[in-house]
């Protein structure tokens, strides 16, 4: 087993994966959104699986609220993955709704996507 560091705007591990967990990539910073989950989807090993876990929406405590801030939606985001119908597909596109009363009260988008055998 072997530890490494990486900037993901600029490299990806090599390998394939059995489970790849790519947990709330939204920042405000340049970031190459689309292409690190696609890079990971295309890593999977066959039968390996993608989870992406994002915000579903700005909670109303947040300091930082902008009404225009926009959030991909779980098709949007596979959309953007571009996969070979053939050889993956999704397990699971879906916004899972909580009440907002806390930082716990979030709803979140969750993406998964298996490589077939």
């Amino acid at each position: 087993m072997r530890t490494q560091q990486h900037d993901l705007a600029r490299t990806f591990p090599d390998g394939a994966f059995d489970l790849i967990s790519a947990q709330y990539l939204q920042t405000p910073y340049a970031f190459p959104r689309a292409v690190v989950p696609r890079q990971a989807a295309h890593a999977l090993t066959p039968d390996g699986i993608l989870l992406v876990v994002d915000h579903g929406a700005t909670p109303p405590w947040s300091w930082n609220a902008d009404a225009d801030t926009r959030f991909p939606s779980p098709q949007d985001i596979y959309d953007d993955l571009v996969l070979d119908a053939a050889c993956r597909r999704p397990q699971r596109l879906a916004t899972p709704q909580r009440e907002p009363t806390g930082p716990d009260g979030q709803t979140a988008t969750v993406i998964a996507v298996r490589r077939l055998a």
